[in-house]
């Protein structure tokens, strides 16, 4: 019996190991009063399978004042190039709520 998990356990690891996983950074830059660049780099953390991948994974990088989507971008990535990096321009608006959301979501 506790061979038998223990084979199953590994088979679990295997798979939870192809799940997408994904590490995110940011940096933001004031380019006028009014105006925000964003630039966020995208690594991808989890092994490439073409079985279950395909040839590239799609993932969405929206920005959000909590009120209304600022920007939404499609990003690609896929088994020759795990890291990606995009910059966009959002707008800063001076009010009480001043918290910005940056998500990644897969496709």
């Amino acid at each position: 019996m506790g061979t038998q998990n223990y084979n199953e356990g590994k088979q679990v690891q295997q798979f939870l190991r192809l799940l997408p996983r994904y590490d995110v950074s940011y940096s933001l830059k004031p380019i006028a009063q009014t105006i925000i660049k964003i630039t966020v780099e995208l690594k991808g953390r989890f092994e490439w399978r073409s079985r279950w991948h395909g040839g590239s994974q799609y993932f969405w990088i929206i920005v959000d004042d909590e009120i209304e989507i600022l920007h939404c971008e499609s990003v690609v990535l896929t088994n020759r190039i795990m890291t990606t990096e995009c910059s966009f321009f959002v707008p800063y608006r001076d009010t009480s709520n001043k918290r910005y959301r940056l998500s990644v979501c897969p496709d």
